[in-house]
């Protein structure tokens, strides 16, 4: 779906916000963004990483949601979401299947690929009702 609507840039946080899922294990394993002017994200840090990584960067739930929030915008990205097993790990990269697959393309749309038995996703017109 388009990452531009009725004048709203469509964020990772707020793609976030239409998956109805469980708590998920992250993986980066490409991103060029651009940080909110105040926000603690080192993103050229954050890129660096991903770039320097074989399997790209792992993150838990509530620290991948916390860097989607300090985005302003992604430019490119994709990123896997794991299930958490009952030892909170999730599946490393290229173990497993992941079960929502986020990638933005050149700014303009947002691709996702979901396990519809685990993932449900939310109206996008939504998030453009609530802004």
């Amino acid at each position: 779906f388009p990452m531009h609507r009725a004048g709203h840039v469509i964020g990772l946080s707020d793609v976030i916000d239409l998956l109805e899922a469980p708590p998920l294990r992250w993986v980066v394993a490409e991103i060029e963004a651009i940080s909110e002017p105040r926000s603690s994200v080192d993103v050229l840090e954050l890129e660096r990483r991903v770039r320097e990584s074989q399997d790209g960067v792992e993150l838990a739930d509530a620290a991948f949601r916390d860097l989607a929030s300090g985005l302003a915008q992604v430019i490119d990205c994709e990123i896997h979401g794991f299930l958490v097993t009952s030892s909170g790990a999730g599946a490393p990269e290229g173990a497993g299947t992941a079960v929502v697959v986020l990638q933005a393309v050149d700014s303009t749309e947002w691709v996702m690929s979901l396990d519809e038995t685990v993932v449900r996703l939310r109206p996008v017109d939504r998030l453009v009702r609530e802004k």
